[in-house]
Order: C-alpha cells, then sequence, then structure tokens
C-alpha cells in the first residue's frame, strides 16, 4: 500500500466516522424530541378547547414530526427549539384549558 493509498484510507475512515457521529446526534435529538412530544401530548390530553394557541402547539408537533421524518438534523433541531419555546412560554395560558 502506497503513502497515497493510506491518505485515501484515511479520508474515507474519517467521512465515515463523521457520517456515524452524525447519525449518533440524530439519533440523540430524536429521542429528546420524542421525550418532549410525549409530555407536551400528555397535558395536551387533558385540554379540550381549540384556543389559537392549543392549535399552535398541535401544529409545532406535527412540523415537529415531519422534520423527523425527513431525517434533517438541523430542520429537527429549529423545529424542537420552535416547539419548547411556543409551549414554555405559553404554558400558564393554556392551565385554564385543562380538565381533570
Amino acid at each position: 500500500m502506497t503513502l497515497s493509498d493510506l491518505y485515501a484510507l484515511q479520508a474515507d475512515a474519517d467521512s465515515a466516522v463523521q457520517i456515524l457521529d452524525e447519525a449518533k446526534e440524530f439519533r440523540s435529538v430524536s429521542e429528546i424530541a420524542n421525550s418532549r412530544i410525549d409530555a407536551i401530548e400528555a397535558v395536551l390530553e387533558k385540554i379540550t378547547s381549540d384556543a389559537p394557541i392549543v392549535l399552535e402547539i398541535k401544529a409545532a408537533i406535527s412540523s415537529l414530526k415531519e422534520e423527523q421524518a425527513a431525517s434533517n438534523l438541523s430542520s429537527m433541531r429549529e423545529a424542537l427549539g420552535k416547539l419548547n419555546r411556543l409551549y414554555d412560554n405559553n404554558r400558564q395560558k393554556l392551565r385554564p384549558f385543562e380538565t381533570y
């Protein structure tokens, strides 16, 4: 094996490592997203209202699920961030709609 062959092999190995790292990161973010979706959907199950904020949160969940299915890490992160901000900033507004 020549030196240039070794460099080519190293470049291929580096590419493979990068792909595996991205897949691992996608899986991690996807697991976090699933956990967050489950928690928010549990709260939404107690709400029978179709108030605009409830519909917005449901739309953000749908968007996040679509990004997960598309396997786009950056878009999934963005959708997860949007859902987190929307839910966290409006949590108090949801309380009056909850039924126990």
